[in-house]
């Protein structure tokens, strides 16, 4: 089964940053604020103009159009490319 978004919406995956967590197994995170999380371009709709498949993106976490989804035990998300914030080039 494949996903393939509608419109101008992209299917991402999520790229697991590394995390420190406590000897207890509490989360450490750097900072409170989670609004620039990274992921994979999968699959775009017919209407999205600016990313492409395999662009690695910035998202915002608490956008309204995300909807996060799982297939096969594997994390994804649908968003809205309006809610897409950058996308990360390699120097």
């Amino acid at each position: 089964m494949n996903i393939r978004p509608l419109g101008a919406m992209v299917l991402i995956k999520p790229i697991d940053t590394p995390t420190d967590y406590t000897v207890n197994g509490i989360l450490i995170r750097e900072s409170h604020d989670d609004v620039g999380n990274q992921a994979e371009v999968l699959s775009v709709g017919d209407r999205v103009e600016n990313v492409a498949i395999g662009d690695v993106v910035l998202y915002d976490s608490r956008s309204q159009s995300l909807s996060p989804c799982t297939m096969k035990g594997e994390r994804f998300i649908l968003i809205g490319e309006h809610d897409l914030l950058a996308i990360m080039e390699s120097e």
